[in-house]
């Protein structure tokens, strides 16, 4: 793993340590149990449902990395990556669409000379600048696809590039919720054997 992710695993300990400090154990526990119990009970759909969920959450401005994380948590790194990846890719795409069809004249009211900038810079360095965008990100997800709508690329190259450069991010955020995870089990083992014996 690259060291700049290498401060992921850390976070999702803190995030869960702080979510049962302010849910409480029990809460929290049932929760995330209720959550997995769901997704296994889909069975072989599981996977096609959660990218389908994914991609509408992620469209309409839910954090994506709270996302990516609870892929990893569900489905293993491996897994949860890919499907990560193509929930990611489905939300940007439809993001752009909406954008080029929709919303163009709202964008380029709200977001002014930047409008001009965007379209500017992506019909001159085209998937490139896209790549860019995805290894580092320059404003939030929905945001950002939404506002490739104004440009000119067309949707598969940019579809693509979307799916290949995000790879880094999303498997690193998968890593992270299936560590996450593991500690929360662990957490929650060791909460429970306490309050039995209290």
């Amino acid at each position: 793993m690259s060291r700049r992710w290498l401060w992921l695993p850390a976070v999702a300990v803190v995030l869960v340590s702080w979510l049962v400090g302010v849910l409480g154990a029990g809460a929290l526990q049932q929760s995330a149990e209720q959550l997995v119990a769901t997704v296994s009970r889909l069975g072989p759909f599981a996977a096609p449902v959660w990218v389908l969920v994914f991609a509408v959450l992620a469209a309409f401005f839910f954090p994506v990395a709270i996302l990516s994380l609870a892929s990893g948590a569900l489905f293993g790194v491996g897994l949860g990556t890919l499907l990560t990846l193509l929930g990611a890719t489905t939300a940007a795409t439809i993001s752009m669409m909406l954008g080029r069809s929709w919303f163009t004249l709202r964008l380029e009211s709200r977001m002014g000379p930047r409008a001009s900038e965007l379209r500017r810079r992506v019909d001159e360095e085209g998937w490139r600048f896209v790549a860019f965008t995805r290894l580092v990100p320059l404003m939030p997800f929905a945001l950002l696809n939404f506002s490739f709508g104004l440009t000119h690329i067309r949707v598969f190259p940019y579809a693509v590039t979307t799916f290949v450069f995000m790879f880094p991010a999303r498997w690193a955020y998968a890593y992270a919720g299936e560590v996450g995870w593991q500690v929360f089990q662990q957490q929650f083992s060791c909460l429970i054997v306490r309050q039995t014996y209290q």
